[in-house]
């Protein structure tokens, strides 16, 4: 285990008391899983505040299956981060791929809806809302990496300026967060952060036992 791991952060629809909390800091956090199907969605369980961000994870089995689309009730616009991040085994696969929506509307209730173009396994959707980030350029970097180990390593990224640093894993067993990060939700797969200044990064975890993992990091910029 890592010494020193952040504490547990939401659970499964929890939401941060009041919804607000210091620049950077998680507000609420859902995850919902789709079974075999061509989506999933999940409902926001406290309203979200105008100018925060969505961060959305989508994680699903089989390699040849993508997104077709992440949407939500509000109207809020969701960006891919990057391509899906894959790791394919002698004897199971998985994809993930990572979404923000930035500057989003006031809403009493949101829901976000998870949408693929083929019908496949083990969907699940992780959202969690951040406040704090700029609401106009959030990603400042992302790096990503695969593996088979107990030691979760994204690649490294370098960042310019003071950042947020989000890191999404999927794995094989229950992942734990690094050192110095922070919990943000460990429903369906490990979600971590941490604040950054400049500098190169990586994200980090551990499982236990040793299997399979994905972990992408992105680095979003504070807000002045």
């Amino acid at each position: 285990m890592v010494a020193g791991c952040g504490r547990i952060g939401f659970e499964d629809g929890e939401a941060g008391t009041g919804g607000t909390t210091s620049a950077g800091n998680a507000v609420q956090a859902v995850a919902g899983f789709g079974g075999k199907a061509h989506g999933v969605s999940v409902t926001l369980p406290a309203p979200q505040s105008a100018g925060n961000t969505l961060v959305a994870i989508a994680r699903w089995r089989r390699p040849a299956v993508a997104v077709l689309s992440v949407v939500d009730a509000a109207g809020d616009t969701f960006v891919a981060v990057s391509g899906p991040d894959t790791i394919i085994t002698s004897n199971t696969s998985a994809c993930m791929q990572v979404f923000i929506a930035s500057n989003i509307a006031a809403a009493d209730t949101n829901r976000i809806d998870l949408a693929l173009d083929a019908r496949t396994e083990d969907i699940d959707l992780r959202v969690l809302e951040y406040a704090g980030l700029s609401p106009t350029a959030p990603i400042e970097a992302t790096a990503a990496q695969t593996g088979t180990s107990d030691v979760l390593t994204t690649e490294e990224l370098v960042v310019t300026q003071p950042a947020l640093l989000v890191v999404g894993v999927v794995s094989s067993s229950p992942a734990v967060a690094g050192d110095a990060f922070t919990t943000d939700n460990e429903k369906r797969g490990l979600v971590e952060s941490r604040t950054v200044s400049a500098g190169p990064y990586t994200g980090d975890a551990v499982q236990d036992p040793s299997g399979y993992w994905i972990a992408r990091a992105v680095a979003l910029v504070l807000a002045p």
